[in-house]
């Protein structure tokens, strides 16, 4: 008894458990996120995009090569790159740099959803 007690038992949670994994795999398919570092993906988007300005740690601007800055300025970031060029607002400032690409702009967005790491 105590042996089909424990088959039904095994059968249940072998159950749930294929179930949670093909809920996450079709939730994950849907979103297609990407795991992005700081290091290798965003900061070199930062520093091709957003120098000389957000680059110098002594200047005036937002100093973007610091993981933790650019975390406490993430939303801010998103914000302006996707804000129209016209935008006195929007970055890079005044064409200096051309605009970030759709494909930057994710890559930017999936490293803040994937829980920013370093």
């Amino acid at each position: 008894m105590k042996k089909v007690i424990g088959i039904i038992v095994a059968s249940i949670v072998l159950v749930s458990c294929n179930a949670t994994k093909k809920a996450s795999k079709t939730a994950s398919e849907d979103v297609k996120l990407n795991i992005y570092s700081f290091k290798e993906d965003v900061l070199p988007i930062f520093t091709a995009s957003c120098s000389p300005c957000h680059t110098n740690p002594e200047g005036k601007h937002v100093y973007l090569e610091d993981h933790m800055v650019a975390i406490e300025n993430i939303d801010d970031i998103l914000t302006r790159v996707q804000l129209p060029t016209t935008d006195e607002k929007f970055m890079p400032f005044k064409s200096k740099k051309a605009p970030l690409t759709e494909e930057q702009i994710k890559i930017i967005r999936d490293w803040k959803l994937s829980g920013m790491q370093e």
